[in-house]
């Protein structure tokens, strides 16, 4: 049961640091897309921010899934709903 609660910890964090990083490719992105409309940089330039910031939403959708499943997989070891809200750290 330890180690399923530790799985919850390390994933609410992991989460937490994707979502950072998301938050820190769109202010890139912005950037990178006013430079553009300025022609400071070429469109190869904007492609390459817009493709590492979606990737990037993608691998936040991924955390967060894998949040919830540790949430559910810890929530049955303690006989609850799958859905009960567990509290990390």
């Amino acid at each position: 049961m330890a180690e399923s609660y530790v799985g919850v910890l390390r994933a609410t964090k992991g989460l937490q640091v994707t979502i950072s990083y998301v938050d820190s490719l769109k202010a890139y992105a912005r950037d990178v897309e006013n430079m553009y409309k300025q022609d400071m940089v070429s469109r190869n330039d904007l492609l390459t921010a817009q493709v590492a910031l979606a990737d990037t939403e993608q691998q936040a959708i991924k955390a967060g899934n894998g949040l919830d499943l540790s949430r559910a997989a810890y929530n049955r070891l303690l006989g609850r709903q799958m859905d009960t809200v567990v509290v990390a750290g």
